[in-house]
């Protein structure tokens, strides 16, 4: 299901974001999540997104990208 974690998400930002969040770079996964939130989710993908950032803020890298590959 990896493929469609975060739908919404451009794939390209999807993989930055996976991607980023795998060196454990605080500062560079909340600005791939700032500008992924500049655009709403669709309504059944908000709750997935919002765990997403609440991992990222803590942040809990185990939890972010268990998040990110589910």
């Amino acid at each position: 299901m990896a493929s469609e974690t975060i739908l919404f998400i451009s794939e390209g930002k999807s993989l930055i974001l996976k991607e980023v969040a795998a060196t454990f770079d605080y500062d560079s996964v909340q600005f791939v999540l700032e500008d992924i939130a500049s655009r709403e989710p669709p309504a059944d993908e908000r709750e997935h997104f919002d765990a997403v950032v609440r991992a990222a803020k803590k942040p809990d890298w185990l939890l972010l990208k268990k998040l990110l590959y589910e």
